[in-house]
């Protein structure tokens, strides 16, 4: 059997058995298929499971570490071709065992994070009102609005429909979350307000369902989101902040949850985890917040009588300790 040939039956299982994502799919294909190539590059005409072995997967890993890629870069490939290793030794049982268990995987490096601040996020939503076109202004401000308020990833809020947002009982329901799971929002009046401006000024002739529409025939998608972002961007003075994306103001607003006092376990269903330890990597600290803690760590110097033992004043005098008398010898000699 060809490797390529069981790539395309992994990635059918992906799809239908395991149910994954169309992104989560796309990354899958994207790994198999870089392996698959190298492969080939390197000897393997046609590629057979027989070459899909220990000693293949190790040497993929020194190439991928040779262009000077991430560690987490590389885990994640690693990670892909571990789970095709998986799924061909225990699902299919072509091969005795998975070769790709044996290669260790680079240990990850220290993620570097831009932290958005409030006064950013005020800045992109302030600049939404600055445009010319009033459909643009009410397309971009109910589009930060999720973002900012509902905390929404950016594939979810584009694919929103107009039936998700519920005004009676002021919520915005995420149908398709990642991982295919269901959720509801509640957001701030603000988000509510933004969508019932924007849905005013909809194309009520449009007949797509998706909340956000580009015009009445088309929705918007992951470039459009991109210029719009990059426009408003530009009019709040913000231009060269490009890690001002929808992932950086997600982080924003589980800060700001945090801030105001909410349990990091309401913080995780509002964000969506399935995993505590992922809504921890979002909680980030502010510079105000550090300044805050600062302030905590001082000691107070303490006089010399604070390490003296003190007597309450009102407690009874200590009983004084008679010397013992011993008893007298009747046979001693009077003095």
């Amino acid at each position: 059997m060809l490797l390529s040939d069981a790539v395309v039956d992994f990635m059918a299982y992906c799809e239908v058995e395991k149910g994954l994502t169309p992104k989560s799919r796309k990354t899958f294909g994207f790994w198999l298929r870089a392996y698959v190539t190298w492969l080939m590059s390197s000897g393997y005409d046609a590629p057979a499971l027989e070459d899909f072995s220990t000693a293949t997967v190790r040497k993929y890993l020194y190439h991928l570490s040779g262009q000077h890629k991430r560690p987490r870069t590389i885990r994640c490939g690693m990670t892909v071709i571990r789970s095709f290793g998986t799924w061909l030794c225990d699902e299919i049982r072509a091969i005795p065992e998975n070769p790709a268990l044996s290669v260790s995987l680079p240990k990850l490096d220290a993620a570097t994070r831009h932290l958005t601040t409030d006064d950013q996020v005020s800045a992109l939503l302030s600049a939404c009102e600055r445009q010319s076109d009033p459909y643009r202004v009410a397309l971009s401000r109910a589009i930060l609005s999720v973002f900012v308020y509902c905390g929404l990833r950016r594939q979810e809020c584009l694919d929103l429909q107009t039936a998700d947002v519920n005004f009676v009982e002021r919520c915005v329901v995420v149908q398709q979350g990642k991982g295919q799971k269901r959720r509801v929002v509640y957001p701030h009046p603000d988000c509510l307000r933004a969508l019932r401006d924007y849905l005013a000024v909809r194309p009520r002739d449009s007949q797509l369902t998706w909340l956000f529409l580009l015009d009445r025939s088309r929705r918007i998608h992951h470039a459009g989101l991109k210029v719009m972002l990059d426009q408003v961007r530009a009019i709040a003075g913000l231009k060269d902040e490009s890690w001002l994306t929808p992932h950086s103001i997600r982080h924003n607003t589980a800060t700001r949850l945090l801030r105001a006092g909410a349990d990091i376990r309401a913080v995780q269903a509002f964000l969506g985890h399935a995993n505590l330890a992922t809504t921890a990597v979002y909680l980030s600290c502010d510079e105000q917040r550090l300044r805050e803690i600062a302030n905590l760590t001082a000691i107070k110097p303490q006089s010399p009588k604070a390490h003296s033992v003190l007597v309450p004043t009102d407690a009874p005098p200590e009983p004084r300790l008679r010397r013992a008398v011993r008893p007298r010898n009747p046979a001693a000699p009077k003095r």
